[in-house]
């Protein structure tokens, strides 16, 4: 995770490759739950 200097947050995700940002890390992890296909549309 990466938060940067105004606030966002970057997430990676290793087993995949893909990176989501997000203005919380909550934003982010549900970011990357709805492209993987786990989480509400």
């Amino acid at each position: 995770m990466i938060r940067t200097e105004d606030g966002t947050v970057i997430l990676f995700d290793r087993a995949t490759g893909r990176a989501v940002s997000g203005l919380t890390r909550q934003a982010a992890e549900a970011a990357l739950l709805r492209l993987e296909g786990r989480g509400p549309a």
